[in-house]
């Protein structure tokens, strides 16, 4: 699949999943789908191409959640084992491959929070949800890097920088914007838990994902996205989440070696077929 349809196929592919498949839902992921694929390759790459080392994407400060693995199966293992995907939740949150479970969280929150910006029709809670989930996508983006498996090495610049940089440069803007509003490490540790729960308890029949964030935490998410919103674009609107990054192998490996077997990249959609 061409590399500048990857977000384009993703729309469609959660517009199947979250199955708001009446009329006027279909024309809205037609409209996005139209959109984003029409936006010039040269357009999106100036995002990579302004960015920062990758080294400094990822804030000191930002927290890991305690249960990614932090040891990686063999790739030849687990590309040979055939994998239901889940009919709820993110499949692979908990997989003991590393890569795999950190892809799940990236990937599907990354998948999610798409869905919310399209279908959710409420760009302050797409803002919100975007928040919640940032922990969670900064930490999961470290650790892909850290366990990249060494047959994607001659990608790995492509794949930090330019496949999945602009969803973590999203999410740096979005600890920021915590951080500013006053988050602790132990505030975005909560934030993490309760992004994580949701991820897990995900419904493909609703477009939204409700996180349960503690209630003395509402203000300061409200507060945070409100100021995160004057920093980027929703990201259905975001041209630099158009991905224009040659990843090959990436894109395979993704496909056949980890529990989603390619849904969360849009690549594959288990049990849909057809209009």
């Amino acid at each position: 699949m061409a590399p500048v349809r990857r977000l384009a196929a993703l729309v469609l592919a959660v517009a199947a999943i979250a199955a708001c498949s009446g009329d006027d839902a279909a024309s809205d992921a037609a409209a996005a789908t139209a959109t984003l694929e029409t936006v010039p390759p040269s357009t999106a790459a100036a995002d990579s191409s302004t960015a920062t080392a990758v080294t400094t994407i990822v804030p000191d400060s930002a927290p890991a959640p305690d249960d990614i693995p932090t040891t990686t199966a063999s790739p030849s293992t687990a590309a040979t084992t055939t994998v239901v995907v889940a009919e709820a939740g993110i499949p692979g949150l908990d997989s003991a491959d590393a890569f795999c479970a950190a892809w799940s969280r990236f990937g599907g929150s990354w998948q999610v929070l798409l869905v919310a910006s399209v279908f959710g029709g409420d760009e302050a809670t797409a803002a919100e949800l975007e928040v919640v989930a940032a922990p969670v996508v900064v930490a999961a983006y470290r650790a892909l890097l850290d366990v990249l498996p060494a047959e994607l090495a001659s990608e790995a610049d492509a794949v930090a920088d330019g496949y999945f940089g602009p969803l973590a440069r999203r999410a740096d803007d979005a600890v920021a914007s915590l951080r500013d509003a006053g988050a602790t490490d132990a505030d975005l540790d909560a934030l993490g838990e309760s992004w994580i729960g949701a991820l897990a308890a995900r419904d493909p029949e609703d477009p939204v994902v409700m996180p349960a964030v503690p209630g003395e935490l509402e203000a300061l998410v409200g507060a945070a996205a409100e100021s995160f919103r004057t920093k980027r674009v929703g990201m259905a609107d975001d041209p630099s989440l158009v991905i224009v990054a040659e990843t090959p192998a990436t894109d395979r490996f993704l496909e056949t070696a980890c529990p989603d077997q390619g849904a969360l990249t849009g690549q594959e959609v288990p049990g849909v077929s057809g209009g």
